[in-house]
């Protein structure tokens, strides 16, 4: 009998040295990452913090697009140089991607941009034509001036120049007498982008030059 209870003494000795031994692995006072750092081991992120570092989450520390300096963005597509002294303003109307102005002393000048897919490039050309009247009863066919330009960004553009009496355009209003648009149509990415500056013949002379700059540094965003 005294052998068994002495057997038995030794086996709660090995239990409760083993079950110590199973503590000592599974519990500890120390943090989770020093306990996972003493053993060679690298804690995983949590959820928050790795989409946080994601270069693709929306979550701050996500990657930023920017806009290459000196230029602007218009629209999704294009990026563009806009002379210093044209004015950004905010687009009068929801049809319009950007909107800048241009002013002298005595009258200003608009250039609005829209953008999608209202016919061919000599339907949107005729359309801007027939905005316009001559005061001597004359063709405006006729003044108008057309031609074609690549941009920097490598794109086909067609430019307009037409004068005359302008009755308003799309949003209607009161014509225009003396009035002139420099006009340019710009196919990306399977639409158009529109380009419409008008203003009194006088204050787009002086602008010609300048939006033609600014149409030729048009490049793909």
């Amino acid at each position: 009998m005294s052998r068994i209870i002495r057997l038995m003494s030794i086996l709660t000795g090995v239990g409760l040295i083993v079950l110590a031994a199973g503590c000592g692995q599974h519990y500890s006072e120390k943090d989770a990452d020093t306990a996972l750092a003493e053993r060679g081991l690298i804690p995983l992120p949590d959820a928050a913090a790795a989409a946080a570092a994601s270069p693709h989450s929306g979550a701050p520390g996500a990657a930023v697009v920017t806009t290459p300096e000196g230029m602007a963005r218009i629209g999704e597509d294009l990026l563009a140089s806009v002379p210093v002294y044209w004015e950004s303003e905010t687009p009068s109307s929801t049809m319009r991607l950007a909107q800048f102005a241009v002013r002298d002393a005595s009258s200003a000048a608009e250039l609005a941009v829209f953008s999608g897919q209202w016919g061919t490039i000599d339907d949107n050309v005729s359309r801007w034509i027939g905005q316009f009247t001559q005061p001597n009863g004359g063709s405006t066919q006729e003044r108008t001036q057309r031609w074609e330009i690549r941009s920097e960004g490598g794109i086909d553009i067609t430019m307009v120049d037409i004068p005359g009496t302008f009755g308003g355009g799309m949003g209607g209003g009161e014509a225009q007498t003396n009035y002139r648009m420099l006009g340019a149509i710009v196919p990306v990415n399977g639409t158009f982008y529109y380009f419409k500056f008008t203003g009194s013949e006088a204050l787009i002379a002086t602008q010609r030059e300048a939006f033609n700059a600014f149409v030729q540094s048009l490049t793909t965003s």
